[in-house]
């Protein structure tokens, strides 16, 4: 397929989602010698995270470096991630840290299996094998029994038990029930994830209401009014499935038919298609327009 269609998956939140294209200093100001951004680098609190290169991998160690490149924090960890929500996770021999902004420890979270980043106030981490959220304090708010576990978002946080997965808000509390196999992980501003139930994808809001019907077998996010969603239609000679996609709106109507082989999301009012190895953009009508 030409474009890249990213189909629901249950991997765990990065504790550092970034872009070097964010890592710029003030104007005039450099980097010390011999220290580089790391590649998924972001200011976040005014600090991104940098490296002291060695010819030796293992040797190499992570700091921290404000909008002037001056060295606030210094390349002694093992691992270091980006600063999120006033605390920076860090790995120093077979320790683990949640750091402050002036580089003093917060708590130590070394007990844990896994530890990741804080979101809406609570930091997703991993104890005998099941997830549980801490709070600033560095305690578990709530208990480590989930199977799988992502940050919250719009208040909702995605949690799996007994191999379906359903949304907690902060109280623990079962918002959306286990009933789906697969969703979205994280909510945005309109507030709906594609999700997946009886083997077949829709749509659902922070409400558990079906925005879009579950006939689908495949669905994306809402880009604007519009998402894609497909259907398989056969198989071809390597038995891969084959797929028509189409559009549909916040009402759960497909506003433009499941015919093609291949679509991508609108900007600027149209969207590129496929039929075949034809490739042209569309209008919100479904309309044929130039490029």
């Amino acid at each position: 397929m030409k474009f890249s269609k990213i189909l629901l998956s249950s991997i765990v939140l990065s504790a550092s989602i970034g872009s070097a294209f964010a890592c710029e200093l003030e104007n005039g100001y450099n980097l010390p010698k011999d220290i580089e951004f790391d590649y998924d680098c972001e200011f976040e609190d005014g600090l991104s995270v940098v490296y002291k290169d060695n010819e030796d991998s293992e040797k190499v160690r992570y700091g921290y470096v404000d909008k002037k490149g001056k060295l606030v924090i210094p390349t002694v960890y093992n691992e270091a991630y980006a600063f999120a929500e006033g605390f920076g996770l860090v790995k120093k021999g077979d320790k683990t840290y949640f750091i402050k902004p002036d580089g003093k420890i917060a708590f130590d979270v070394s007990d844990n299996d896994e530890n990741h980043a804080f979101s809406e106030g609570y930091a997703v981490a991993k104890k005998n094998g099941k997830w549980g959220y801490l709070a600033p304090t560095g305690k578990f708010a709530i208990e480590p029994q989930y199977d799988d576990a992502f940050g919250f978002s719009e208040g909702l946080a995605s949690v799996a038990k007994d191999g379906k997965y359903g949304f907690i808000d902060k109280n623990n509390k079962t918002v959306i029930p286990f009933d789906y196999e697969e969703t979205a992980k994280w909510f945005y501003d309109d507030k709906i994830i594609p999700a997946k139930k009886n083997g077949k994808y829709g749509m659902i809001d922070t409400k558990n209401k079906t925005i879009v019907p579950f006939i689908y077998d495949y669905a994306e996010y809402f880009e604007g009014d519009l998402a894609i969603v497909g259907k398989i239609t056969g198989q071809d000679e390597n038995d891969n499935d084959i797929y028509k996609y189409g559009f549909v709106n916040k009402n759960g109507k497909v506003v433009i038919p499941l015919k093609y082989d291949d679509a991508d999301t609108f900007e600027d009012g149209k969207a590129e298609v496929a039929i075949g190895d034809d490739y042209f953009y569309i209008n919100k009508q479904g309309k044929k327009v130039d490029d």
